[in-house]
C-alpha cells in the first residue's frame, strides 16, 4: 500500500475544513426556539400584517426548484460510525451488536429507509461531520448465527447522498443508536469565480490523460487487477463532480483491492466545490504516477 506524501498536506487541509463530531453519551433533542415579535411604542405605522393582507412575491421556475430543494435538503437520520465512503461504493457489513439489531428494526420500521454513514479523521480518530446516506434493504439483510453464539444481521451499505451534519447527535429513546439532523449537499449551488471555474474545466480535461498515465504504470509494476482495469477502462462521468469522486473511488476502492490513497474518501468529502475536488483528484492521481515510475520515493 502506498502513501503519497505528497498530496497529504493537501488532503489534511481538506479534512480540517471539516470539524470532528462529539458524541456524548446522551443528548436530549432541544425544542426549537420561538422568538416573539414586538413592535416599538416609538413606531405608530398602521401596517397591515394579517395573512390575507400579504401579497405572494413573483417566483420563477428556478427560484421554486431552489425552494424545492431546501425543503427536502435537511433530514433527520440514524448515524452509523463505520467507515468514510463515496457515493457508489458499497462497503459489507455484519454484526451481533444488538444496538445495531435496534437501528435495522428502527429504519423498516419508519417512512424513511436511509441512514447515514460516517467515517473517522485519519489522524485523530475521531468522527467526521460528513458522511454519504445508504439504503436499508430488507431484501439485502442476512440473520445468523455468530461465533460467540448470538445473533448476527449482515447486509451491505451503498453509498448514495453526501450529506453534512448540524449541530450535534443524540441517542435514541432506547439509548442503542444516535440520531442526527443532517443537510443533504449533492445539489447545492456552488459559486466559483471566472477563474476558478476555467481552473475546474482545465482539470476536468486533464483527468482522462492522468488515468491512462496511472493505468499504464500499474500494468508496468503489476499492481492491478483485471476488475480494477476494467473499472479504470469504463466511461468518465461528464460532470465535474462526479468525475471527481470517481477517481477518489478508483484509488481507494472498497474490497480486497489495496488503496493507492488511503485517504481520499474522507478528503473528497470534505471538498466544499468542485475546484477542490478535481485537485484533490489530480494530485492523488499525479502522486501515484510519480511513484510507480519511481520520479518520487518516499520512507
Amino acid at each position: 500500500m502506498f502513501i503519497f506524501k505528497r498530496a497529504i498536506s493537501l488532503l489534511s487541509a481538506s479534512l480540517l475544513v471539516a470539524s470532528v463530531l462529539a458524541f456524548p453519551a446522551s443528548l436530549p433533542r432541544r425544542e426549537p426556539m420561538t422568538i416573539k415579535r414586538k413592535r416599538s411604542p416609538a413606531l405608530n405605522y398602521n401596517w397591515e400584517d394579517s395573512a390575507e393582507a400579504a401579497e405572494p412575491l413573483p417566483l420563477s421556475i428556478e427560484d421554486l426548484k431552489i425552494l424545492s430543494e431546501m425543503r427536502t435538503r435537511r433530514v433527520t437520520i440514524p448515524i452509523v460510525l463505520l467507515d468514510s465512503l463515496l457515493p457508489g461504493q458499497e462497503i459489507l457489513f455484519s454484526s451481533s451488536d444488538p444496538n445495531f439489531e435496534e437501528m435495522i428494526k428502527y429504519v423498516l420500521d419508519s417512512d424513511s429507509d436511509e441512514i447515514g454513514i460516517i467515517g473517522f479523521h485519519p489522524t485523530t480518530g475521531e468522527p467526521l461531520n460528513r458522511g454519504v446516506t445508504a439504503v436499508v434493504d430488507k431484501e439485502k439483510l442476512t440473520y445468523g448465527i455468530a461465533s460467540n453464539s448470538k445473533r448476527l444481521i449482515a447486509t451491505s451499505f451503498k453509498g448514495v447522498r453526501c450529506f453534512e451534519v448540524v449541530g450535534k447527535t443524540w441517542m435514541d429513546d432506547t439509548k442503542s443508536f444516535y440520531f442526527s439532523d443532517v443537510e443533504i449537499f449533492d445539489n447545492r449551488k456552488e459559486l466559483l469565480s471566472a477563474e476558478l471555474e476555467e481552473q475546474v474545466k482545465e482539470l476536468h480535461d486533464k483527468i482522462p490523460r492522468q488515468i491512462e498515465k496511472w493505468i499504464e504504470w500499474m500494468m508496468k509494476t503489476e499492481q492491478i487487477s483485471p476488475e480494477r482495469l476494467n473499472r479504470a477502462r469504463t466511461k468518465l462521468p461528464d460532470s465535474p463532480r462526479e468525475r471527481a469522486i470517481w477517481v477518489g473511488s478508483l484509488m481507494n476502492p472498497t474490497g480486497n483491492a489495496a488503496p493507492v490513497c488511503p485517504e481520499i474518501r474522507p478528503a473528497m468529502l470534505a471538498c466544499r466545490n468542485d475546484h477542490d475536488r478535481l485537485v484533490l483528484a489530480s494530485a492523488a492521481l499525479q502522486s501515484s504516477i510519480d511513484h510507480l515510475s519511481g520520479r518520487q520515493t518516499f520512507e
